[in-house]
């Protein structure tokens, strides 16, 4: 019998709220914020950029917008836009430029793009993900990122586990200002194999039980419990009232 799963997203948003992966292992169905919406188009148009394929930003955010490439399997549809957030069509010069800086921040071209990798914890599960890019020896990952963008050391450790590491990793994360900023942000703590070995022991594998197990209770008390960064906020129970 094969093994479950696990990824990082999913045990990210088991510590954050079990209840939202819930609604997802019941294939529960809503809208999506606007920034998880660009950046599926921009982490499309960078695997392209990346790998000398043709690409338009344009036609991939039509795309989306008409259920074209539906990327998310519990998307209903709908997306929801904050106040902040610019409209699709303000998107694409924007993205554009901060494509070039991304294929501009390093002079050699990447060994690697959305290589997938997965690493197998007997009689328990098979951690699965899919690296953006291998750089000079660094593991990257591109982020578009608001004021409030915090990268996730865990995500760098998963990664860096999936690729054998200890090794090196860094964000390249374009900031959301209204010329697009990049800041490469290094984790140089996924260097060490003690510090792999304890986020092995204390977070992924008591992690993966709760999240195949559970409970699943909500967590109303995170500032991401509300209708614009929630797709499952209406349906659920356990809302901020």
């Amino acid at each position: 019998m094969s093994l479950p799963e696990i990824h990082y997203t999913m045990l990210s948003q088991y510590f954050v709220c079990p209840k939202k992966l819930w609604w997802q292992k019941m294939n529960a169905r809503g809208p999506l914020s606007a920034a998880i919406m660009y950046g599926c188009v921009f982490h499309k148009s960078m695997e392209y950029a990346l790998t000398g394929q043709n690409y338009s930003v344009q036609k991939f955010m039509d795309e989306f917008l008409h259920n074209i490439d539906i990327t998310q399997n519990n998307w209903d549809g709908r997306i929801m836009y904050r106040p902040e957030d610019p409209m699709p069509n303000d998107m694409v010069s924007w993205m554009e430029q901060a494509i070039g800086l991304c294929l501009g921040y390093r002079k050699t071209k990447p060994q690697m793009v959305e290589l997938s990798l997965s690493h197998e914890y007997p009689e328990l599960c098979v951690l699965a993900g899919r690296i953006d890019a291998l750089w000079d020896g660094k593991i990257v990952d591109f982020k578009l990122a608001g004021k409030f963008y915090k990268p996730d050391p865990l995500q760098a450790a998963c990664y860096t586990i999936l690729n054998g590491g200890p090794g090196s990793f860094e964000f390249v994360v374009i900031r959301k200002e209204s010329v697009p900023r990049l800041e490469v942000v290094p984790i140089p703590q996924v260097k060490s194999r003690a510090y792999l070995d304890w986020v092995v022991n204390e977070i992924i594998i008591p992690g993966a039980k709760a999240v195949f197990e559970g409970p699943y209770p909500a967590n109303p008390g995170t500032p991401l419990c509300s209708k614009m960064f929630c797709s499952f906020y209406e349906m659920c129970a356990g809302r901020v009232r």
